[in-house]
């Protein structure tokens, strides 16, 4: 799946790169997360490891983890429910935050709406229907425990769509995994989240359902990569 980092630059400056092959591998993931629970200032920390599964795990986009709210979230089920609408209150006032704006724009430049004023009136709202879905995360203990305790602080994510970037950048800084800090943005996790949910025997249907993509070939390429992984297995134990 191609995603374009950083939405708001234009022309020639607009970058496309790949989550998929972007992604950190489960070892560098590992490696983050000891990060973001040893090098990152405590003020932060809890934060960016709620940033950290909720996109590395369980494949949430950036603008569903920054507008979601405990009411998404089913503590005795252990599931998040993302709705098809929610209104946006993020913005400095109270009122829809720059992300939302910014989206409104671009469903305008689309054709999808008449006025920008109705397009904003309909934000907050996921990529497409098939994002309006239904995550368990009840299958990892430590996310259980990540949720509970965020939750029982927090009525929601309480900052802004680009602290995700900045939360980000700094575990990178703070890993010293990577050359470039830019090696890391949050969409990248979410390919770590299509890799470890195929190479675990997730199907393709499962996982278009479980990451939200519009179509099933979204899963694909995880599921071809995962199938080269278990084929390289069996060679090594078998020659």
């Amino acid at each position: 799946m191609l995603h374009v980092v950083n939405p708001t630059m234009s022309g020639k400056n607009l970058q496309v790169r790949s989550a998929r092959l972007d992604a950190p591998s489960f070892r560098e993931y590992r490696m983050l997360k000891h990060e973001a629970r040893h090098k990152i200032p405590e003020k932060f920390r809890e934060s960016t490891l709620f940033v950290l599964v909720s996109m590395g795990e369980l494949g949430l986009r950036a603008g569903e983890v920054s507008h979601m709210r405990q009411s998404w979230v089913d503590v005795d089920n252990k599931v998040i429910r993302i709705p098809s609408y929610e209104q946006c209150n993020q913005g400095q006032d109270g009122g829809v935050c720059g992300y939302c704006k910014q989206q409104a724009k671009q469903a305008l430049g689309d054709g999808s709406y008449d006025s920008y004023e109705e397009a904003l009136a309909d934000r907050w709202t996921p990529k497409n229907e098939e994002s309006a879905r239904t995550v368990p995360y009840g299958w990892s203990d430590e996310i259980v425990d990540i949720y509970d305790r965020f939750f029982y602080k927090h009525d929601g994510y309480p900052y802004c769509r680009t602290s995700i970037n900045r939360r980000i950048s700094r575990l990178a800084e703070a890993s010293e995994i990577f050359d470039d800090r830019n090696d890391l943005y949050p969409h990248a996790f979410r390919g770590h989240a299509g890799k470890l949910h195929a190479s675990n025997g997730i199907n393709a249907l499962q996982l278009k359902k479980f990451m939200g993509w519009g179509s099933v070939r979204g899963a694909l390429p995880y599921i071809k990569m995962a199938a080269k992984d278990v084929q390289a297995a069996f060679t090594r134990v078998y020659e």
